[in-house]
């Protein structure tokens, strides 16, 4: 039980730290996260008060968004997430396919210790998601390059 706990703090904790980094980047993402994480937190009722809050303080299109958003955002994270590990299970180049050790992957995203980038792709162990997104994720490198084109 109380490693269930753990891991759900956690997805919490990665949850706010993405809405944290990428609210005035992509804000229906980052209010998306936090809606996610109120979820997991307080229950889906808490989600829904605060819901209600958003639709009657910025209207019934600002609310509709973040719900269509969440509904989408789930189904491509799983989606993504189940495409990446069944790549990575099947990569004959990998040390752990070699070893015939390749559903250790799949366990890592069942526990949820592991994540999957939707940015990048990458799958990245939960407690390091921040120093991911922020430094790490090969889409930072691609958006830099962007920004120095366009500039």
């Amino acid at each position: 039980m109380q490693h269930s706990q753990q891991q759900q703090s956690q997805q919490i904790a990665n949850l706010l730290q993405f809405a944290h980094s990428s609210y005035s980047s992509n804000p229906t993402d980052a209010l998306s996260a936090l809606m996610e994480a109120l979820t997991l937190q307080n229950g889906s009722n808490a989600a829904q008060v605060a819901m209600n809050r958003i639709r009657s303080e910025l209207g019934d299109t600002v609310a509709d968004c973040v719900a269509r958003h969440q509904r989408i955002a789930e189904g491509e994270m799983t989606q993504r997430a189940m495409a990446v590990v069944e790549e990575m299970m099947n990569d004959t180049s990998t040390f752990l396919y070699a070893q015939g050790r390749q559903h250790i992957l799949q366990q890592a995203m069942e526990d949820g210790s592991s994540v999957v980038c939707l940015k990048c792709g990458d799958m990245v162990k939960a407690d390091r998601w921040s120093q991911h997104s922020t430094m790490w994720c090969r889409a930072i490198d691609d958006l830099m390059e962007e920004k120095e084109m366009d500039g």
